[in-house]
């Protein structure tokens, strides 16, 4: 296999994105590669890429449409591309990927990787200055990669971007050993534990479901609801769970390193959000073998198939996601049976090894086209 030198670009990052990233490039570096990164990251993340071997740039660009900024921040990054010269540059998330092609243009670099992840943002002022830069710089974008068909549709119903530069490729996660853990070890067997993993923004529906998760206690005494995952929200989240006075039965768990301990000691997954692209905390349940309950937005339909490995409910419809918390809670057997179900479509369709050959085959076609001068007919695999 041909050693590239690549560089990935991402702007501060947590949740799905940054799983994604540190996946691919540890991947990257154990089969051979030369892996830069540059980004924002605190201490421990970025002390985790540099175990990886992974040689980490520090750079804060701010996460906005100001246009002095951006170029501050391209500016930045192009006097480390000219330092690192890499073959191909991968950048992930709109922000990145804006200042990274400015950087690569000042550097007449090529190929160009564009990883989209989510939706632009509700802010009309800020998701059309997204189009009308994604317009511009398109011309100097090799391959966009989409992370679910869902967004891949977006990206050329949205932006223009013809289906020939973009194809999907799903988020993937490593195979994993079974890991013990204080809370695997505690839950006694008459509790039903209920699960969910998301960062404490609106867009999340925590709130909602905290209610819901109420609602339930109300007419069940042996459930208990995890929430991991933080974020701007968490002291509103917190103040709500005091005020209906379940601080015994809701818990904030905030940030976790025992994450699959965790949930499988959980018996139903749930994730009610409002928007998405592609959950990596669903991938998850699902090698974990449990139920999920998901609302239907984004590529969570990609993920969970209604009635197969979950069941999936509307955005905002609190009625509907009690009813299928307490289907499976009710249901054992079902449960079961979809845990299993979910299980199956991780390992033959979710899995870290398909996601990383995928893009490695990219990479290894820009190369390949690039040196005939043709990288913009390559999405044939």
């Amino acid at each position: 296999m041909y050693r590239m030198k690549i560089v990935h670009i991402v702007r501060t990052s947590r949740g799905g994105m940054l799983s994604h990233v540190k996946i691919l490039l540890s991947w990257l570096v154990e089969n051979g590669h030369d892996v830069s990164l540059i980004g924002d990251f605190d201490n421990d993340t970025r002390n985790w890429f540099q175990r990886k071997g992974i040689k980490v740039y520090d750079i804060v660009f701010n996460n906005d449409s100001n246009i002095f900024s951006l170029l501050g921040s391209a500016a930045k990054i192009a006097s480390i591309l000219k330092k690192e010269r890499p073959e191909l540059v991968h950048m992930h998330g709109y922000i990145a990927s804006i200042v990274g092609r400015l950087a690569c243009i000042v550097n007449r670099l090529q190929p160009t990787v564009v990883t989209i992840h989510n939706y632009m943002p509700d802010n009309h002022v800020v998701k059309k200055f997204f189009v009308v830069m994604e317009k511009v710089l398109s011309r100097w974008t090799s391959v966009y990669i989409a992370v679910a068909d869902a967004l891949k549709a977006y990206v050329i119903n949205q932006v223009g971007i013809h289906e020939s530069k973009i194809l999907t490729i799903y988020n993937g996660i490593p195979y994993r050993e079974y890991e013990a853990g204080v809370y695997g070890q505690s839950v006694p067997k008459y509790v039903k534990r209920v699960i969910s993993i998301a960062r404490l923004i609106p867009q999340k529906g925590v709130e909602y479901f905290i209610r819901v998760a109420d609602d339930i206690l109300n007419m069940r005494d042996n459930v208990e609801f995890l929430i991991l995952g933080d974020g701007p929200q968490r002291d509103h989240l917190e103040s709500l769970i005091k005020e209906l006075n379940r601080a015994d039965r809701i818990k904030l768990l905030g940030h976790r390193d025992d994450v699959n301990a965790l949930l499988d000691s959980s018996d139903v997954f749930v994730l009610p959000s409002f928007s998405e692209g592609m959950p990596v905390s669903i991938i998850e349940a699902m090698r974990a073998g449990k139920p999920i309950v998901a609302t239907d937005v984004g590529g969570i339909p990609e993920e969970v198939t209604d009635g197969v490995n979950g069941l999936l409910v509307k955005p905002g419809d609190a009625e509907g996601l009690k009813r299928a918390i307490l289907r499976f809670l009710d249901d054992p057997q079902y449960a079961r049976r979809c845990g299993e179900k979910g299980f199956e479509l991780y390992c033959n369709k979710f899995s870290a090894e398909k996601m990383c050959l995928k893009t490695q085959d990219v990479y290894m076609q820009l190369k390949k086209a690039n040196k005939h001068k043709g990288v913009k007919n390559i999405l044939c695999i």
